[in-house]
Formats: structure tokens, sequence, C-alpha cells
């Protein structure tokens, strides 16, 4: 087996490191302390720099380089190379900027940079920029864009989360805790310890191209689950989209130990039925941790969606090995106090979503006994308002 590019590995762990990190940061300060030094180590680059779209400007708000560079600037997104790789939606590369007629030379004369390469943070409505220059000419590679362009999605993912908790920290007091820890949940860190550590067990065995699909759907997963928190209710639709994506990563990286199904019932429209975001995944990670990760081989997940009057009902279903010898395989385990907090954080904000809408959200374990009368699983039964978008 051909062995990995040792300084491949090395990006790899440095951008993984980095997710980490950025996953951690709760202010734009903290971002781009870390991104300017990574980006420069990505690439062996003699500078970087932090851009920040501000209106119709281009603000450099931080660097990292050998000599100073424009850091506190503001330049015209029209007049600036950050600016066009906003604007383009695209990473402009630059052998020689004395060739490129879309480099403002005055503002580069008393520079030290002769190449460069820019990306946008965000491709989709790009909020900043990140740049990489030398002092000697030469051409950036493919390589070195590509994992310039990967910091950089990363990067506007923490931005996004960043600005998704300030946002909460404006609504009520109590509202607040109950959202901010469920999305902490969500995202909790021996989660995302794992995804990590799968990905890095890809690349050391070779297998790099399921390292990036992999990464790429757990960036995607962050994105829906900061998308979802901003929102008080996401379609059945949404919902689905987002538990196939998390469920989907979980049975790789248990190597497809558990087969899993979610059906919508034919009575439901699923672009138009409504109900809060995250409150499903805690079941269904539940399922998967205490249910079907237990069992040695053909496990099975079912996620059910089902209307009976005025009322929703979402069914988690797992042929595990039951509650009680999970419990016996949990006391011995050191993430007890995970589980617990999880549900009742759950379990609490479902009574102040009965208090603030003046319905019915009520949830029901279940052990399911097959023919025999033997254990053969369990059922958790989530009961919600029907609430529709008209």
């Amino acid at each position: 087996m051909k062995e990995p590019a040792f300084s491949d590995l090395l990006s790899t762990e440095l951008l993984v490191d980095t997710v980490q990190k950025l996953s951690l940061a709760r202010d734009i300060k903290t971002v781009m302390r870390i991104v300017r030094s990574v980006a420069r180590e990505l690439t062996g680059a003699d500078g970087a720099t932090f851009v920040l779209r501000d209106d119709n400007l281009c603000y450099y708000a931080d660097e990292d380089a050998i000599k100073p560079l424009w850091k506190g600037s503001r330049f015209p997104m029209e007049s600036c190379i950050s600016g066009w790789a906003m604007l383009n939606k695209k990473p402009a590369v630059i052998k020689d900027i004395y060739e490129d007629n879309r480099i403002p030379l005055d503002a580069y004369k008393k520079t030290f940079v002769k190449s460069l390469v820019t990306v946008p943070i965000r491709t989709v409505d790009p909020i900043g920029a990140i740049g990489n220059y030398w002092a000697k000419q030469r051409q950036p590679s493919e390589r070195e864009v590509a994992l310039l362009q990967a910091l950089a999605n990363v990067t506007a993912v923490a931005i996004e989360n960043i600005e998704v908790r300030n946002k909460l920290e404006e609504k009520h007091k109590l509202v607040l805790t109950y959202h901010a820890r469920s999305l902490s949940s969500q995202l909790n860190p021996h989660f995302i310890f794992n995804v990590l550590n799968s990905i890095q067990y890809y690349i050391l065995e070779n297998k790099q191209l399921l390292g990036l699909e992999y990464l790429t759907s757990f960036a995607s997963l962050m994105r829906m689950t900061l998308d979802n928190s901003r929102l008080d209710y996401i379609t059945i639709e949404d919902e689905v989209k987002f538990l196939t994506r998390y469920i989907e990563l979980e049975s790789s990286r248990f190597e497809n130990k558990f087969k899993y199904v979610i059906e919508v019932s034919d009575e439901i429209n699923e672009e138009d039925v409504l109900l809060p975001p995250m409150i499903i995944q805690p079941y269904v990670e539940n399922a998967i941790m205490h249910g079907v990760a237990n069992r040695t081989e053909n496990g099975e997940l079912s996620v059910k969606f089902s209307r009976e009057d005025s009322k929703l009902f979402c069914r988690v279903k797992d042929n595990g090995v039951g509650r009680e010898k999970s419990a016996e395989i949990n006391a011995a385990s050191t993430d007890k106090k995970h589980k617990s907090a999880g549900m009742e954080l759950i379990g609490s904000r479902l009574k102040l979503l009965q208090e603030i809408e003046k319905g019915e959200y009520n949830t029901s374990v279940n052990d399911i006994i097959d023919k025999n009368g033997k254990l053969a699983g369990t059922e958790v039964v989530i009961e919600m308002p029907i609430n529709e978008d008209v």
C-alpha cells in the first residue's frame, strides 16, 4: 500500500487541529489569531491577512507577516484583490503582482509581496477573505490553494457559530439557556472528537478521499445545526435532511454495523409541517450510542413521523440491547454525565415549550417485546402539537 506523503499528513493533522480550536473559539479575535497563523503554516507563506467585508469595503482586520502589510486599512471592494475574490466567489492566484491588472500597485509598492493567493471565506455570500503572500515570486500550487480554501470554509462555520451565539444572547434568558445548551449538546465534544479521529484514520490508511468526504459531511452537519439554531421552527423536510446527515456520519463511524430508515407518513406535508429544532436528534443519538452500537451486528434504527388529528408524533425505534442491559454497560462508562444532562435538557426544553405554546409536548420510553416475549429493543415516542406554515 502506498503511504500518504508526509507533508499531506502534516497538513491534514494541522487542519483537524484547527477545526478543534475553532470549535472552541468564542469571539472573532480568537478566530483571526488562529487562522492567520495556520494560513502561513499550511502554505509556507511569508505573510497572511484576515480580511472582513465591511459593506462595500475590505477591512484588513489582522495579519501575520515578516513585515507590516495593511492591518487596520480599508479599501474599496472593486480595487482590492481580496474584494475580487469575494465578489467573484473564488480564489485569486497571482504569480507576479506586477503582471496582473487586478492588483492596485500603489498599495503594494511599500510591501515585500511578489506573489499571492487569496480565497473567499464562504463561497456563497462571502463574508471575508484569507490572503497568503510571498516575498519571492512563485506559483502557488493547486494543493496550497485547496488547503487555504478548506481553512476558509472551516473559518466561515466558526464565524457563523459565533454570530449565532451572539444572537442567542439577546433572547430571553430562560429560552437562551435551554436553546444554547441544546445546541451545545448536539455538537458535544465527544462527537466532534470521534469524527476527527475517524478522519485521521482514513488519512493514515491512505484513504484521503474518504477522509475529505467525511470532513465535508461533518462541516455540512455543523452548518445545518447552526442554521437550524437560528430558527424557532423548521420543516419536517429540513429535519429529515439533518437527521439523515447525522445518522450517515454515525453509521460510517461505526463501520455500518447498523441500518437505518427515516419515514414520513402520507398525511404529513413535509414542506409545511413545522417542529422545533434540536428536539429529535438527542433521542436518535441515544438510540445509536446506547442501543444499536452495543450490538455486534445487524443493528436497526428507524425514525418515523406520523400525524394524529392535531398532534405530531415522532417514534425513534432501535433493536439494541434494551434499557436494562444498556444501563449495565453504561455503569462503567465515563460519559454517563453527558447522557443524563442531555436528556434532562431536552425534557426541560419540552416543558418550556409547553408553557410558551400552551400545547402538549410529551415523551415516553417503551421496551419492545418480540413474539417470544423477549426484549427486542427500545422505542421513544415524542408527541408535540401540529404547527403548519400557512
